[in-house]
């Protein structure tokens, strides 16, 4: 499912959490994570060390921190530096919420034999609900579904549902990673794809994006941004005549004004080297997937 760029993203890279009871050393895979900007060898060497820690991990907090930089990790490298049809990009995403998904045919059962690095911070695992854990299952689960058969989308889709419905059940901070599961739903619903296994409803997918823009620093997160001007381009296609009501531009009028507007605040932050913290790689790939997104509604390059 079209998740690239939402998710479908990552946040800052050092987070405050409560004291342990066992002190860990971040810094080793803290500072090669600040090196991930395009560079798979430091990803490869946070993630290990990253996985060394949860192993040893014995404090909630803890595991909750490493899963949430493994996370990070898999959805920059997986969404924004391998291609979509790459055999790579759905390792990475099955080593995240899936190592061995059940897929044996005949016996599709939607359960997965052996989880990834999510499942150690599942609710059944720390005796409470994450929203590290729903948000990253879910994302990485729909980056994965992007590269699946058909059959596997069909069968997951529950699973995909099921993280979501949850999420909301289990009342978890929809704040967490600026609007992260909302996110998530609106690059679900957004998707035409989504239409094969009942999920497809781009209407439905602005509300959520726009819920996303709102939360907690959701304006900091271009992931954001650039999936609501796609949510938009979506709706221009399904109607090209067609506006929000009677009085309103065409969504197609709505998606080149807002990806424009986007763009020029943009060119200012780059201009004054004040990305969101943490983030600047992750803002440099929105940045041209925001411009891709103006060049098709346009015909324009965007040049800054």
């Amino acid at each position: 499912m079209r998740l690239t760029g939402i998710l479908l993203s990552t946040a800052v890279v050092f987070c405050t959490v409560a004291t342990s009871a066992r002190a860990v050393d971040w810094s080793k895979a803290d500072a090669l994570y600040s090196q991930r900007e395009n560079n798979r060898d430091a990803i490869a060497q946070a993630r290990a060390d990253y996985l060394a820690i949860l192993s040893q991990a014995t404090a909630p907090e803890d595991k909750v921190r490493a899963v949430s930089q493994l996370g990070r990790l898999a959805i920059y490298e997986g969404s924004m530096l391998l291609p979509a049809g790459d055999a790579a990009r759905k390792a990475v995403f099955a080593e995240c919420w899936c190592r061995k998904p059940h897929v044996t045919i005949p016996f599709f059962s939607g359960r997965c034999d052996e989880g990834g690095f999510v499942d150690e911070i599942s609710p059944a695992k720390l005796g409470h609900t994450e929203a590290a854990y729903y948000y990253y299952h879910s994302a990485c689960l729909g980056y994965w579904g992007e590269v699946a058969n058909l059959s596997e989308q069909k069968v997951f889709s529950g699973t995909l549902k099921s993280d979501i419905q949850d999420a909301y059940t289990n009342k978890v901070d929809l704040n967490f990673e600026g609007g992260g599961i909302l996110r998530v739903e609106a690059g679900i619903y957004s998707n035409p794809a989504a239409s094969a296994v009942g999920l497809y409803n781009p209407k439905l997918a602005l509300t959520r994006i726009d819920a996303a823009l709102r939360a907690t620093d959701g304006n900091r997160f271009y992931d954001n941004v650039e999936r609501r001007a796609d949510v938009l381009r979506q709706l221009a296609v399904d109607e090209p005549t067609g506006r929000p009501d009677a009085s309103s531009p065409t969504w197609k009028e709505l998606a080149q004004s807002y990806t424009k507007a986007k763009l020029a605040e943009m060119d200012d932050i780059i201009d004054a080297e004040d990305y969101p913290l943490g983030r600047k790689a992750e803002f440099l790939f929105n940045y041209g997937q925001l411009k891709d997104i103006y060049q098709g509604l346009t015909g324009q390059t965007w040049t800054h």
